[in-house]
């Protein structure tokens, strides 16, 4: 909910624009971060404002190291870049910030024991394990691109993007659904250990993952 308002804050700012701008040209995109909409607003003959929202979701199931989990990703981010093309051609520098949102979630999928950390445990007593990795939400990009939507020329154009923006180490999660008919004194301090410690494994193995590449191809129409 918190996604859609902020994107529907994003397009009243921008609509408030749309009377002062040089041109202006609505885009379909199929791209790393999902598909997208773009609208961009020329500011001068070389200098554009582009705003865009993508969104895309996958199911599967996944092993880390001794889980299985029925797994998602959801990819939901939103930017606001501005696009520099050099005497007003196709080429293009952008910058800008991507708000992003995505997230990879997943349930333990073992119906009678789940192994962490290399212990066994038996899922009556322990209940389902649950993972979750996000990254940051304010994201600063960088690309090279082709097409300004808004030149001179021919209304329809196609466009290409390759960038990355920066989304910092994952952050991850793992907590158990424990059956609430199970006493607490029934669930060893060793489980608990062994669920911090699994944890740190995903979290360390994932680190490294600190850009968000982005490929795109897309078709824009001027107004």
């Amino acid at each position: 909910m918190a996604y859609r308002i902020r994107l529907a804050v994003l397009a009243i700012v921008l609509s408030s624009g749309l009377t002062q701008a040089q041109g202006v040209a609505i885009g379909l995109k199929a791209s790393t971060a999902g598909a997208g909409l773009d609208l961009t607003l020329g500011v001068t003959k070389g200098l554009n404002v582009r705003a865009g929202a993508n969104a895309f979701s996958l199911s599967q199931t996944r092993s880390e190291f001794d889980t299985t989990y029925d797994a998602e990703l959801r990819l939901r981010s939103a930017s606001l870049l501005l696009d520099l093309h050099p005497g007003g051609r196709g080429f293009r520098l952008s910058v800008g910030g991507v708000y992003n949102q995505n997230v990879v979630e997943g349930d333990s999928n073992d119906k009678t024991a789940v192994t962490i950390n290399g212990t066994t445990y038996p899922v009556a007593l322990v209940g389902t394990i649950s993972a979750k990795a996000t990254t940051n939400e304010l994201c600063p990009y960088v690309g090279l691109g082709w097409g300004n939507a808004v030149g001179e020329g021919n209304r329809i154009r196609f466009t290409f993007d390759i960038g990355a923006y920066y989304h910092g180490s994952p952050k991850v999660s793992v907590t158990s659904h424990v059956n609430p008919a199970v006493p607490p004194n029934l669930i060893p301090q060793k489980f608990y250990d062994d669920l911090e410690a699994e944890r740190r494994r995903v979290e360390d193995d994932v680190s490294g993952y600190k850009f968000f590449p982005v490929v795109s191809l897309g078709l824009t129409v001027r107004l």
